[in-house]
């Protein structure tokens, strides 16, 4: 790839998910699904791509985060 191109230098992004989930009988046929799911758990935040207008003054400087911050769900659901 060539130097110039737009798209090929920029932060690395580091994200890490984490979900649990357990599954409790309740009789027979029937059984609970319980889940926690968490979104960039260490909260790192990855950063956009740098300013590339050459006559700007913020010419170089990230200035946005692509991802939303640390994120967590939890959810049940009854299997049968």
């Amino acid at each position: 790839m060539g130097r110039t191109l737009p798209d090929t230098r920029g932060p690395a992004i580091f994200n890490l998910d984490l979900s649990l989930l357990k599954n409790i009988r309740l009789i027979e046929r029937a059984q609970l699904q319980l889940r926690f799911e968490y979104f960039n758990v260490t909260n790192t935040p990855p950063f956009g791509l740098p300013n590339t207008a050459l006559g700007s003054g913020a010419f170089g400087r990230v200035q946005s985060t692509l991802l939303l911050p640390r994120v967590g769900q939890v959810a049940a659901k009854i299997i049968f």
